[in-house]
């Protein structure tokens, strides 16, 4: 959810949600990421779906990941993006790759380049 949303559900200085989501985030029930909030065993639990999908197949596309997480492409993209950076995918173009597929892309990257 973004901070606008908040503000606008719960009606409250902008100081004050920041607060309490910043709290959310260091007690470790909530993740920011995209300017937006997320519960963290959400995120948790996409993670595990993220990686039961790559245990059948190599690549998860956009629609792939929002027909999985429920999520539209605004709050689909901030969580892909996270998954990136913490290493459970790989992002090639649109695309995201099983983490185990990396040293594949290394290797194909290598042997262009050896060409």
């Amino acid at each position: 959810m973004g901070e606008h949303a908040v503000l606008e559900l719960l009606g409250v200085p902008v100081k004050e949600v920041r607060a309490v989501l910043a709290k959310l985030v260091r007690d470790g029930l909530a993740i920011a990421t995209g300017g937006q909030w997320f519960a963290a065993a959400a995120v948790e639990k996409l993670r595990a779906d993220v990686l039961a999908h790559f245990a059948k197949a190599e690549v998860l596309t956009i629609a792939q990941f929002k027909d999985l997480s429920g999520l539209g492409r605004k709050q689909a993209i901030p969580l892909l993006e996270l998954f990136d950076r913490e290493g459970t995918s790989l992002r090639k173009g649109d695309d995201r790759w099983a983490r185990t597929a990396r040293q594949g892309l290394k290797g194909e990257r290598a042997k262009q380049k050896n060409r």
